[in-house]
């Protein structure tokens, strides 16, 4: 029921073209934790990088990358969870999520703000990117030990 009411409102807001695709097989969930990790991983190096940069050059550069970088990891992160969330609280925990987010925006912001006005734009840019830095190293942790998990029953099983 869930997924065909988000199935609704996702091609009722396709304005221009919808492209309907399927894969017979979507990868295992070490695989997109994986995933998450290396793009939350490239989310934090291309905020230093554009932190950092010291031409106009690089500092665009490094935008685009984090606009591409987040244009993959915001649908990645939102199936991962509707893929690993029971039904029944699903709601709850999407919520709760945007929650976490709009708390972490409110309660980091004005630290970066603070460091951006003591210091400089560059190193508020730089703080960003170490404030994002254990998300990374969390994703990085949970695919790693997936994998030593899914490692140990298939040994089992042979």
């Amino acid at each position: 029921q869930e997924e065909r009411r988000l199935f609704y409102v996702a091609v009722t807001r396709a304005r221009r073209q919808l492209y309907l695709t399927s894969a017979g097989d979507y990868g295992g969930s070490r695989q997109r934790k994986a995933s998450l990790f290396v793009l939350e991983a490239l989310t934090v190096l291309s905020i230093l990088a554009f932190g950092l940069a010291g031409n106009f050059a690089l500092a665009l550069g490094a935008l685009w990358a984090k606009s591409v970088v987040g244009g993959l990891a915001g649908p990645l992160h939102g199936a991962w969870l509707v893929q690993n969330i029971h039904p029944r609280v699903r709601a709850t925990v999407l919520s709760m999520n945007s929650q976490a987010t709009a708390f972490g925006q409110a309660a980091g912001g004005p630290v970066i703000g603070f460091v951006g006005t003591v210091r400089s734009l560059r190193a508020a840019m730089v703080a960003s990117g170490v404030a994002l830095f254990p998300a990374a190293a969390l994703f990085g942790m949970a695919a790693r030990r997936e994998g030593a998990v899914q490692k140990g029953s298939d040994e089992q099983f042979s």
